[in-house]
């Protein structure tokens, strides 16, 4: 199973990030307050990982003959182009991509109720072998510093069919 949140993918586009910067510096991407600080040490090793898988010469033939289900989940007001994404649920021949409306780049802090929605129906609708039931369940945490408590859905029986792609 592959599930991918608003994030870049195997593109290395100029157009793209020219319109992530533009869009950036009119300060369309709003970072709630109580976020966690980021990793910059992390956050360099991933992107020169990325930098160097992304010019593999047989990347795009190995990810579209990955059989697995996936699931591509991005917000309408993320401030990333959404293109690749796009062309990546194209490629991947089991993959749905679904936009939130209205939502921006934190889907799991801005709109974790619809995020849960669709993370709890790509699941369900995993096969199941038959051998074992599926028990899976999704949690999507508060806020840091918030007194509300995580909200969680129950694992239920998944059933037999995929998802279809969109």
């Amino acid at each position: 199973m592959i599930l991918h949140l608003a994030r870049t993918w195997v593109q290395n586009d100029r157009d793209w990030s020219k319109a992530y910067h533009a869009s950036n510096d009119a300060g369309r991407e709003r970072v709630p307050a109580d976020l966690f600080p980021a990793n910059v040490e992390v956050n360099r090793v991933g992107v020169a990982s990325w930098r160097a898988v992304i010019k593999e010469p047989t990347l795009l033939r190995r990810i579209a003959d990955l059989a697995v289900p996936a699931l591509i989940v991005t917000g309408s007001e993320e401030i990333r182009p959404d293109w690749p994404l796009r062309q990546l649920a194209h490629l991947l021949p089991n993959a749905r991509f679904e936009s939130i409306e209205g939502a921006e780049h934190h889907l799991e802090l801005t709109r974790p109720d619809e995020l849960r929605r669709l993370l709890r129906g790509f699941l369900d609708a995993l096969p199941v072998d038959g051998r074992h039931q599926a028990k899976i369940s999704v949690t999507v945490r508060a806020k840091p510093g918030s007194t509300s408590p995580p909200s969680s859905t129950p694992p239920s029986p998944s059933s037999a069919t995929n998802s279809p792609r969109t």
